[in-house]
């Protein structure tokens, strides 16, 4: 630090840089941060279109697909290399028990083979817990890169509290939203 004429200190200009480098590299982390949140709710929106595909089993492949490619945008939003494989165990063991229990318990695709009617209310149903899980799973991976993880150390048993906090925090607003 110099001193200026009066006494006071005066920041040097390797001190000026590094402050400037600091507020520069958070700026950067924060606007990350909100490019991931909303990808992640942009992604929301296609899952919860996707569940309302009329046809069984093609609504929920759909949905894995597009989570998969949420998935790979974040790891490319954070450098993170991807790894395919490893994402495709990952979100099953993340939101396999979850989202068969949700699934059975909304009977969203048992409704979806009764015409006319059973598409209509098993898609709003499924379309409402893949828009769930889509957030959920988005913001567990973003945690997870913020903290400067990898797919190669992500460990879905670590997350699954977290995952079941963010899914049934989603589904509750999702509902409240279907039904206002």
């Amino acid at each position: 630090m110099a001193l200026k004429n009066d006494g006071m200190q005066m920041p040097d200009d390797e001190t000026t840089q590094k402050k400037s480098a600091v507020n520069h590299d958070l700026h950067d982390a924060l606007e990350r941060t909100m490019d991931a949140k909303h990808l992640v709710k942009r992604y929301m929106l296609y899952t919860g279109g996707a569940g309302l595909i009329p046809i069984p089993f093609v609504d929920v492949a759909s949905v894995g697909a597009l989570q998969l490619k949420m998935i790979k945008e974040l790891s490319e939003l954070y450098k993170v290399p991807f790894k395919e494989n490893i994402v495709r165990g990952s979100i099953s063991i993340l939101a396999g028990g979850l989202a068969a229990v949700s699934l059975v318990k909304s009977t969203g695709g048992l409704l979806k083979s009764v015409p006319l009617v059973g598409s209509v209310l098993g898609g709003a149903s499924l379309g409402i817990y893949s828009s769930a899980s889509t957030y959920a799973i988005g913001r567990v991976f973003i945690e997870h890169f913020e903290s400067g993880g990898t797919f190669l150390t992500f460990n879905a048993e670590k997350y699954r509290k977290l995952y079941k906090e963010h899914f049934y925090s989603a589904k509750e607003r999702d509902t409240k939203h279907a039904t206002a």
